[in-house]
């Protein structure tokens, strides 16, 4: 069947702006399927001040070049500092996505390596951020800032997060936590960093696979979807090197008897749906489904 693809994470700006000689896991056009969207983030980088990382963002997005129809976001709240209208800055900058925490802890709160939840100036943040056209991402977060972010909005996401009980990594989600996202009608992408995928790191297909029946076991069918992380990992499970090969996905998926439907779902359609509804203009100007 023809698939079209959706996918809530990439770090190839990033790349393409601090390692401009280098080849992308993603490619220039990234058009393997059709229509395509793509979620472009912006790395707020590690070990830079807030303004430091703020200046650098807006430097990266001056230069970004990006396909049509495709999303932006931020990874990662520490260019914010305690500046609450620098969100607005990113919204007018069409932010639509605020991956709240990386590493360690910012002026929002304790990532993922903490047990720290969001702090007053966090959950500032979150509440001011759909107004704005912006949803709140809580991969990369603590246990306990998934928690707080959750009792102050049924709309965020995990654009890049696998299941911990698959694979024990703090980076991934519990089976709690998927299922509040999933009955907040939220999203939940799949990675293919190897450490996310496999405990020991090697990671293929089939380890992907793991994950995605494991949601799908969790009535997922309409939760999860693609944030592949490409250009965010230095290494790719083994038979996936891009976009262009999560078509063999789609293949063992139909031959171990999930639907077309549920493979669309997976692709596109969970996403597409999902920022139509919940962000308003949030593909304005595409042409990609036309």
């Amino acid at each position: 069947m023809t698939l079209p693809y959706f996918d809530l994470h990439c770090d190839t700006l990033y790349e393409r702006y601090k390692h401009p000689e280098k080849p992308t896991q993603l490619s220039p056009d990234g058009l393997f399927y059709q229509p395509y969207r793509q979620v472009f983030a912006i790395w707020s980088e590690h070990g830079l001040s807030s303004d430091e990382a703020f200046d650098q963002f807006m430097h990266i997005k001056a230069q970004a070049k990006v396909p049509e129809g495709s999303l932006l976001a931020v990874e990662g709240g520490a260019l914010l500092g305690q500046k609450i209208n620098r969100l607005k800055c990113l919204a007018d900058e069409q932010i639509r996505i605020l991956t709240l925490m990386w590493k360690d802890t910012c002026a929002l709160g304790g990532a993922w390596n903490t047990d720290i939840g969001l702090t007053d100036f966090g959950k500032e943040v979150v509440l001011a951020c759909l107004p704005l056209g912006i949803i709140p991402d809580v991969s990369h977060a603590s246990d306990q800032a998934f928690y707080d972010t959750a009792s102050l909005t049924p709309h965020f996401i995990a654009t890049h997060s696998n299941a911990r009980a698959v694979c024990d990594h703090p980076r991934n989600l519990t089976d709690d936590m998927f299922t509040i996202i999933k009955n907040n009608h939220g999203l939940v992408g799949i990675s293919m960093c190897p450490h996310h995928l496999a405990k020991d790191g090697h990671a293929d297909l089939t380890d992907v696979l793991r994950h995605i029946e494991h949601y799908m076991a969790l009535g997922g069918e309409n939760t999860i979807c693609f944030g592949c992380d490409f250009d965010g990992i230095e290494t790719t499970p083994n038979g996936i090197d891009g976009p262009q090969d999560l078509e063999h996905i789609a293949n063992k998926m139909l031959k171990l008897g999930y639907t077309e439907k549920q493979v669309r779902n997976l692709f596109y359609e969970n996403a597409h749906h999902y920022f139509e509804k919940y962000v308003q203009n949030a593909f304005q100007g595409s042409k990609t489904d036309k």
